[in-house]
């Protein structure tokens, strides 16, 4: 039976719980949400400053990714959350290295 011998444990290096099934070791949920998280607020300000640093306005940014002026705003409100493709192409459009960014989240989370 699949069920037999399923246990709760908490492993605190993890952070959250986990089940024991069959010696498999399965999360009993996701991550948390880092959506409100202070590495967020840094990434969603260092966006905010490299697109100053490009001199474009939310406006000027916008039509450059071909999306709404809303769209930048609630990244930067911190409404909404950039994908990998997202960041990727904001950072093409700023003229910026998306390597050089992640370092300075890094080392800002430091």
């Amino acid at each position: 039976m699949l069920c037999q011998g399923k246990r709760d444990k908490k492993y605190s290096f993890l952070g959250y719980a986990v089940r024991s099934v069959r010696n498999d070791v399965v999360p009993s949920y996701r991550f948390p949400k880092t959506i409100f998280t202070v590495s967020n607020d840094r990434f969603i300000q260092i966006l905010r400053e490299i697109r100053t640093k490009a001199g474009l306005t939310q406006v000027e940014a916008a039509e450059r990714l071909g999306c709404r002026q809303t769209f930048i705003s609630k990244i930067e409100c911190g409404e909404r959350r950039v994908d990998v493709v997202e960041f990727l192409e904001i950072c093409r459009v700023y003229r910026v290295d998306p390597c050089k960014v992640l370092k300075q989240l890094a080392k800002k989370s430091q």
